[in-house]
């Protein structure tokens, strides 16, 4: 398959245990559809809860399932939301019927590129940067629409906050 340098991207995924755990509990996953569209989601599950590692690892598969079998003529915000929606909806079911699990919750970025157009997702406290030229800003502007930590969906086209049909609420926490 050809692709067209300036839609061409790449991958790489690194994670660290960090200081005073014994485990991790981040969880990612990357879908390349075609050359020039795929998703790459990071999920870090909340510390000091049991399943943690649970709810980071079904997110992550849940979002890239539900994108895989979404219809490809939805915008790529509309399939991402919904994705994202549909994980924190498996995540919080299983919360309910497995009692190890209750207090299990996670963040969520989620990010789907098609020809160079970037659509972000987040649920919870997780942050995505953008970086260019391998620099990131010095001072980094943090966008949120709707204007609460709820969760939002960004689209990175001109960098405007996103119209009626490109929002959604995906929830304040996978599982939460």
């Amino acid at each position: 398959m050809e692709v067209a340098p300036e839609y061409a991207f790449e991958t790489a995924a690194l994670s660290d245990v960090g200081s005073g755990r014994d485990h991790n509990e981040d969880y990612c996953g990357v879908l390349i559809d075609s050359g020039n569209c795929g998703v790459v989601c990071v999920a870090d599950g909340v510390s000091g809860s049991e399943g943690g590692e649970t709810a980071s690892r079904m997110a992550i598969e849940v979002t890239l399932r539900v994108w895989r079998e979404l219809p490809v003529d939805l915008s790529p915000a509309r399939r991402l939301a919904r994705a994202v929606q549909q994980a924190n909806i498996e995540v919080h079911e299983l919360s309910l019927f497995v009692p190890e699990l209750r207090s299990m919750a996670t963040t969520l970025i989620a990010v789907a590129i098609d020809r160079g157009e970037m659509t972000a997702v987040h649920v919870g406290d997780s942050r995505l940067y953008l970086v260019r030229g391998g620099r990131s800003p010095s001072s980094p502007r943090i966008i949120r629409w709707p204007p609460s930590d709820s969760g939002s969906v960004y689209s990175a086209k001109s960098m405007r906050a996103p119209t009626r049909e490109d929002r959604s609420s995906p929830g304040a926490s996978a599982g939460s």
